[in-house]
């Protein structure tokens, strides 16, 4: 399944080039209960249903995170960042891992794997999942990714804080960093 829109779309904002054939994992980040989101979840899950052989849809609504780590006292936030995993409503270390299987490992088609994930407008919880697989996977530096996703409309803070969240969570569970890594303003500037 490849669109001549979709492969001219992925070389012109990723320089990412498409194989003529693919199999396509789409993850939409739509909440089922909204009411327009809702709709567009299921002509997707309907596409799917009658295209299976194309693809497969996986529905991960996302919400955020209501609380952000500047709401809590270093040891506070260092705390929960640590058990994120028992938490976070969004997953974000549990999502990105799959997405990193599925690229990884396709068990679906002896096709190629192309993921595509969405959200309503394309910025705030796609800009929190690609945020997060990001500086787990590409060892993109949060600051480039917190300034990426403003400079592209990101503008939810709820999505804001999630990121912060896995941030400060892969710090410690991953990378075993203790800088100032998470910083949002200044790549030298502490959060605290």
């Amino acid at each position: 399944m490849r669109s001549e829109y979709m492969a001219k779309r992925a070389l012109e904002e990723g320089n990412i080039t498409l194989p003529q054939q693919f199999f396509l994992i789409v993850i939409s980040l739509l909440d089922p209960t909204d009411p327009v989101e809702g709709p567009a979840l299921t002509v997707e899950k309907d596409f799917f249903a009658t295209n299976n052989s194309l693809g497969m849809l996986h529905s991960w609504p996302f919400y955020g995170d209501v609380l952000s780590p500047l709401n809590y006292t270093e040891s506070g936030m260092l705390y929960m960042a640590e058990r994120l995993n028992d938490w976070q409503q969004d997953q974000l270390p549990y999502h990105s891992a799959v997405i990193r299987r599925f690229l990884e490992i396709n068990d679906y088609s002896d096709l190629p794997a192309v993921v595509y994930f969405h959200c309503g407008h394309g910025q705030d919880r796609t800009g929190e999942l690609a945020g997060t697989y990001e500086l787990q996977y590409l060892s993109t530096s949060f600051y480039s990714l917190w300034q990426y996703n403003i400079n592209m409309g990101m503008d939810v803070v709820a999505n804001k804080n999630a990121m912060m969240w896995f941030c400060e969570y892969w710090k410690i569970n991953i990378n075993n960093d203790s800088s100032d890594f998470c910083s949002t303003t200044n790549p030298s500037l502490s959060l605290y």
